[in-house]
């Protein structure tokens, strides 16, 4: 393998390695707004102030969070910063 293929491996190595950061910051703001979302809708929900959508928003979120921790995981886990 000749000095330049060494140095396009390690490029190419170097994008992947950013853009699955990239991904994992993007999952982890994801979450965070899906909370934040569940938060405001339970409050809204408790203080009567839902106009009656409460329930139904409240499951949306519920799915959504599930489907996101099946695709990238359990939230609240150890690499989590409080």
């Amino acid at each position: 393998m000749g000095f330049l293929d060494k140095v396009k491996a390690q490029a190419e190595q170097a994008v992947k390695q950013g853009q699955d950061k990239l991904d994992e910051a993007q999952a982890k703001r994801k979450a965070n707004d899906l909370l934040r979302d569940l938060g405001a809708w339970y409050y809204a929900t408790e203080t009567g102030r839902d106009e009656g959508n409460g329930p139904a928003e409240l499951a949306r979120i519920t799915a959504e969070l599930q489907a996101h921790e099946a695709e990238h995981g359990p939230l609240g886990g150890a690499k989590d910063e409080p």
